[in-house]
């Protein structure tokens, strides 16, 4: 028999939560009305709905199909303006509208326009404009080189002073916004990032993006998001806008003549690696160092494992991220496979970290997992 609780989620919609959801993101929406401005109204927004989600994780299983939720929680604001005139409900569809991506900001602005030429009253002039990048676009780089922060300046309507986004890009498991935030000025921004990215950022300084900081802009767009259950409330806050400022800062740099490597970045692989460049050098630095060949069949399922799943460009480098992303992999290898192979994954890291030119310090923490 299945257990009670099992019984439960095989049986329950998964999306049950959300029409209550909604209504307590609708129902706080007053305060969004005292915004003075874009940035501060795209702000509250995405504290608004990120507390609410934030909470959601919480409580709830499943249902996470974010872009679902999203487009439902416009379906219904709507509804209340055009039955209730409801201003807040409008100021909330604006305010998505602001922060969504991947068509979500596009439907919220329809559907804002659609049900406010019915309002009696007009709505200030910047509502229902959006930020666009005016500034310059810097790339800033780890030591590992899996770790990107992309710097941009924005404007916002209505206000006149500008403002620096930072997007941390984490693509040492798989690849995801790690954090997200604005800034005062590039500097501020830099700074910021290397005091989140730690020891295998100290010396890093923002430079002019370039074709690797575009393999993985590219890859970024390009991979599936999910909600994995242990987001911050800050991821949560910027699960929407963090991508619509992604959209915002790729769609610019293509019209100032940086195309990004779609197909080279798409995942998964349209064509395999051959792992036999990587297998070979591999056996030859483990043979010299310890005096005997490593298991070949063990070598080739790491490798494989390996260059199925990292970013591609990155198939030569390492980071604390993506050894613990590899262990549990690999640790969930059939059981003849699973602790050798884990043991050689030490190895093998270590081997990349070397040939690399990182600093022991660097390996040694990459070696020990978790995040620098």
């Amino acid at each position: 028999m299945m257990p009670a609780g099992l019984a439960d989620l095989a049986t329950r919609d998964p999306t049950d939560w959300w029409e209550a959801s909604h209504d307590h993101v609708i129902g706080h929406s007053a305060a969004l009305r005292d915004e003075p401005g874009s940035l501060e109204l795209e702000q509250a927004t995405a504290e608004l709905i990120g507390g609410e989600l934030h909470a959601a994780l919480g409580r709830e299983k499943m249902g996470f199909n974010m872009g679902g939720w999203a487009t439902q929680l416009v379906d219904r604001a709507a509804g209340r303006v055009r039955r209730d005139h409801d201003l807040d409900a409008l100021w909330l569809i604006h305010g998505v509208a602001a922060i969504g991506s991947y068509g979500l900001g596009d439907y919220a602005a329809e559907r804002a326009a659609k049900v406010a030429a019915s309002l009696p009253s007009a709505q200030p002039d910047w509502l229902g404009a959006v930020p666009a990048v005016t500034g310059g676009i810097r790339a800033i780089r780890d030591s590992y080189g899996t770790r990107l922060g992309i710097i941009a300046g924005f404007s916002y309507p209505g206000r006149a002073e500008p403002v620096t986004w930072l997007l941390d890009i984490d693509g040492g498991g798989f690849i995801t916004i790690a954090g997200a935030g604005t800034f005062g000025s590039p500097d501020e921004a830099a700074e910021a990032w290397r005091a989140v990215v730690g020891q295998s950022a100290d010396s890093a300084m923002p430079s002019a993006v370039d074709a690797d900081a575009l393999m993985f802009l590219a890859a970024c767009v390009q991979s599936d998001q999910f909600v994995g259950g242990r987001e911050s409330r800050s991821r949560m806050d910027n699960w929407y806008r963090a991508y619509r400022r992604l959209d915002d800062i790729v769609k610019t740099l293509s019209e100032r003549g940086m195309e990004l490597p779609w197909e080279r970045t798409r995942t998964p692989r349209t064509q395999p690696v051959n792992p036999a460049p990587m297998v070979g050098e591999f056996t030859a630095w483990y043979t010299g160092r310890r005096g005997q060949a490593p298991d070949a069949e063990i070598v080739e399922e790491v490798a494989g494992e390996w260059l199925d799943c990292v970013v591609p460009g990155t198939e030569r480098l390492i980071s604390p991220t993506r050894t613990t992303l590899f262990r549990a992999l690999i640790g969930d290898w059939r059981k003849p496979y699973a602790t050798p192979g884990v043991d050689l994954l030490t190895e093998w890291v270590r081997w990349l970290g070397e040939e690399s030119g990182l600093p022991e310090a660097l390996i040694e923490q990459a070696l020990g997992g978790d995040h620098g």
